[in-house]
């Protein structure tokens, strides 16, 4: 196995993944953003309906394209996104506050009770970012009144669409809007269902025009809510659904774009180019070869030039290449590219700087506890009431039985308690148990749509390392759980 030179590629991993983890929180370095080609259609104006779950990259392209540097180099790098450089993209909602662009969740609530129907909430924030309505509209920057102006003036709103769709497709333009953190529009799943259906109407409404275009990054659980596409057409949605996914291939390749673009991205390269893979610069900007790119044997060579060839001293203790999104990966399989970066960055800074490989096997074990820490807290975020329906499961071995895990929340009065802090946080409750009442199997089934859980024969339940390890589950021979 070829000796990479260990601490310059150390540096290399440090400064680029300290940078892309926090992607989300602030705009990544455009050098450092990597385009997987397979989310062309992801990014595509013509596809408005983006699926994925946290940490999966929905603020990210949510962000990119609100960024003419960041649209520029998604032009060049995939031109079948069709994204052009100059179209206006506006936010039509995000977890942000912007009361100028959307309003917020008191404020959504407020028009809401005031009888306004979602579907016209949404043309409302529409016609605010095309500056259209304030002509004619009201002239304070109200969300009663404009809501109240759109649905007295429904031909009117019709008139200011179709002629900034004229005037756009006269001036070779496009106008997109992008919708992200929707569940920041209400506390309970009743108002968010409405809310998200108003929105998915608008989104088939635009279809009809030719230089308008929105696109929402949503959740899988919102999507697949049966009372979600309730209303006519709903079932277009599907045709212009997009799931957002990375392959193993496509996680190495977010490290290797950020390493060649490292302030010490040099030795990194150089490295490449040893193994017949030539990098290459343009705008500024250094891309890797195809090989590293698609090709897992090379991926596979160079990742354990970096980080060894072995996660243990046995024979079965697995390769670092496979060995790391393994242990990252959800019960559906897959890996967040947030959750791969910080294993990685964690990884880096805990190998000590005379290590023979860039990358220590026992710190990326480490690295990998820390990936499952930010995974807890991230997901939280989205689903604050996980925590607590994992404490009553504190140190129960896995694979175990459905039968253990219901007896133990019965014991704990777990969806009691649910409901008790629902009321009292205003969070949104799992979205079978607020529909089918005390249903312990419906948190089951909650739980294995969110890919914590996987269901397995003879109603077994397992769970990923990466929910294991900070929840404090145990699994035989598994990685120790965090204490």
């Amino acid at each position: 196995m070829r000796r990479f030179p260990a601490q310059e590629l150390r540096e290399a991993i440090r400064e680029s993944t300290a940078s892309i983890a926090q992607f989300g929180d602030k705009p990544i370095d455009v050098r450092l953003l990597y385009i997987p080609k397979a989310h062309a259609r992801a990014l595509h104006p013509d596809n408005f309906l983006v699926v994925g779950n946290r940490g999966a990259g929905k603020s990210l392209w949510w962000g990119a394209l609100q960024s003419k540097e960041h649209r520029r180099r998604i032009a060049y790098a995939l031109p079948d996104a069709a994204i052009n450089v100059e179209t206006d993209v506006s936010p039509g909602f995000g977890s942000k506050p912007d009361r100028t662009n959307y309003p917020g969740k008191d404020s959504f609530r407020q028009l809401l009770e005031a009888g306004f129907e979602p579907r016209l909430i949404w043309r409302a924030i529409i016609l605010r970012q095309l500056e259209a309505a304030r002509a004619r509209g009201p002239k304070r920057l109200d969300w009663k009144e404009r809501a109240a102006w759109v649905k007295a003036h429904p031909a009117e709103v019709e008139e200011l669409l179709e002629k900034v769709d004229v005037d756009l497709q006269r001036q070779k333009q496009m106008k997109l809007f992008v919708f992200d953190a929707l569940d920041g529009t209400a506390d309970d799943w009743k108002t968010l269902r409405q809310i998200v259906r108003g929105l998915f109407q608008v989104l088939l409404e635009l279809r009809g025009y030719r230089a308008l275009r929105a696109k929402a990054f949503v959740r899988p659980d919102m999507v697949d809510d049966p009372e979600v596409e309730n209303f006519p057409d709903a079932s277009k949605l599907r045709a212009g659904r997009v799931e957002l996914e990375w392959s193993k291939l496509e996680l190495y390749n977010v490290l290797w774009q950020g390493m060649g673009n490292a302030a010490r991205g040099k030795t990194f390269r150089d490295v490449c180019e040893e193994l017949h893979q030539t990098w290459k610069k343009a705008h500024g900007i250094w891309t890797f070869p195809e090989g590293l790119r698609t090709d897992e044997d090379v991926q596979w060579k160079v990742f354990h030039g970096i980080a060894g060839d072995k996660m243990g001293a046995g024979q079965n203790k697995g390769y670092p290449y496979t060995w790391l999104p393994n242990h990252l990966a959800d019960a559906h399989g897959a890996v967040s590219p947030r959750s791969f970066v910080l294993a990685l960055k964690t990884a880096a800074d805990e190998t000590a700087d005379d290590h023979r490989f860039a990358l220590d096997r026992e710190a990326i074990k480490r690295g990998v506890r820390e990936a499952s820490r930010g995974r807890r807290d991230e997901i939280k975020e989205d689903y604050p009431w996980l925590p607590e329906v994992m404490k009553p499961l504190v140190g129960l071995v896995i694979p175990g039985m459905k039968k253990d895990v219901k007896a133990r929340w019965q014991r704990a009065s777990t969806i009691e308690q649910l409901k008790r802090l629902a009321r009292e946080q205003g969070w949104l409750l799992p979205r079978r148990l607020s529909r089918r009442g005390a249903d312990p199997d419906g948190l089951v089934e909650d739980l294995e749509e969110l890919g914590v859980f996987q269901v397995m024969s003879g109603g077994r339940i397992n769970m990923p390392d990466v929910y294991r390890l900070q929840f404090e589950l145990k699994r035989k021979g598994g990685i120790p759980p965090v204490k």
